[in-house]
């Protein structure tokens, strides 16, 4: 699954197909609107917690059903990216990867959820086992949380 805000680039078109009529009104972004949010906050869990961003939050809601999640949205801050996907390894031990992105000059929270029990990585750095929050200063950073995921 993948959507972005800022990767769809469509503005008014009333001149396309329309004969540069005026009167053309396109409500076709409201409906839109709730569902774009709401895959972007609720379901990737990327979300900005104060001013422009200064700070955020990745917090995938996961146990979905859903394998994976990519998305994003600019603020004057910069660019926000995060993606997030289930599989296996060679061992068959299900495996959580996910990359965050952020403006250098913010500051973010990583939580997954609490039932998640397993070691995250960091960066190529172990850095946590049994927790599920971490802090991290904005750019780009990599996790692989080896799961065992309770479904309670």
């Amino acid at each position: 699954m993948f959507w972005s805000v800022t990767e769809a680039r469509h503005s008014y078109r009333y001149n396309v197909g329309y004969d540069d009529d005026p009167a053309y009104t396109s409500h076709s972004h409201g409906w839109s609107s709730g569902p774009t949010s709401a895959l972007t906050f609720y379901l990737l869990g990327l979300t900005v917690t104060s001013t422009q961003g200064k700070t955020w939050t990745f917090a995938p809601h996961l146990n979905t059903g859903i394998p994976a999640a990519q998305g994003g949205f600019e603020t004057p801050l910069g660019q926000f990216n995060a993606t997030w996907s289930f599989n296996t390894d060679e061992n068959d031990i299900d495996v959580f990867n996910a990359r965050v992105s952020a403006p250098s000059n913010t500051v973010g929270t990583i939580k997954l959820p609490e039932n998640m029990m397993g070691s995250l990585v960091l960066d190529g750095n172990l850095v946590l086992h049994g927790s599920s929050e971490i802090q991290v200063q904005g750019g780009s950073h990599s996790l692989s949380w080896r799961t065992n995921l309770s479904m309670s």
